[in-house]
């Protein structure tokens, strides 16, 4: 997820499978900005889960460390 959240350009979206529950993931970086001196952008993620599509949207921030957090 940080990888993408540094390189991926806005509407780039990364997938995969999870192997464990073979649940699909699709996450796509949106705008990015600055909050409180951290670089910061949208994130959309999708899941389907059983057949069934559900999408969240979060913001990440990067932090002093180089990490990203959800908030």
């Amino acid at each position: 997820m940080a990888q993408m959240l540094d390189q991926e350009p806005r509407g780039r979206s990364v997938s995969w499978r999870n192997p464990d529950n073979g649940r699909d993931y699709h996450v796509t970086p949106r705008d990015e900005f600055r909050r409180r001196g951290e670089r910061c952008r949208n994130v959309e993620s999708e899941a389907i889960i059983d057949g069934r599509r559900t999408i969240v949207t979060n913001v990440a921030c990067r932090r002093k460390d180089g990490s990203w957090c959800l908030r």
